[in-house]
């Protein structure tokens, strides 16, 4: 099966819900979202926790 593919113009969608629904996300305007730095952020705030 394919990944869907998504382009936020609008930035209606959050980074990280993208990620989590498995689809490929690029927004428009915002800053690259790099998947490593997402997935390293949410060990640091589980480990936080």
């Amino acid at each position: 099966m394919r990944t869907s593919l998504v382009y936020d113009g609008r930035n209606v969608y959050g980074v990280e819900d993208m990620h989590e629904a498995g689809v490929e996300y690029h927004s428009i305007g915002r800053k690259p979202a790099i998947r490593a730095a997402i997935k390293e952020s949410k060990n640091l705030e589980l480990q936080n926790s």
